[in-house]
């Protein structure tokens, strides 16, 4: 009888590729950003607020801003881009309430 046995260097190699493969995919999975839920609500309120016809006469650019600005948080959610979405949404919130001032 002659029985082989697999190479332990090939074995070796093998499972370390594979550990390797599971740790890059489970970095990929942690390093994604939460949804920006609460930032968005938080710039929602804010642009709403600041959406009066005082701060249209007063401050049009900031309130302008501040609105492109949701709006392209709302497009960054969509596409599933949260760390940007949320970037966004905190922009919108500050031009808000400087529009407010």
């Amino acid at each position: 009888m002659n029985t082989t046995f697999p190479n332990p260097r090939r074995a070796l190699a093998a499972a370390s590729m594979l550990a390797a493969a599971a740790l890059v995919a489970l970095a990929g999975c942690a390093s994604k950003p939460p949804m920006p839920s609460a930032e968005m609500a938080v710039a929602e309120a804010s642009v709403q607020r600041a959406n009066t016809s005082g701060t249209s006469d007063s401050a049009p650019a900031e309130l302008q801003l501040a609105v492109s600005k949701l709006a392209s948080a709302r497009e960054a959610m969509a596409a599933k881009d949260n760390e940007r979405a949320r970037q966004l949404a905190e922009q919108a919130d500050v031009d808000a309430q400087a529009a407010e001032l």
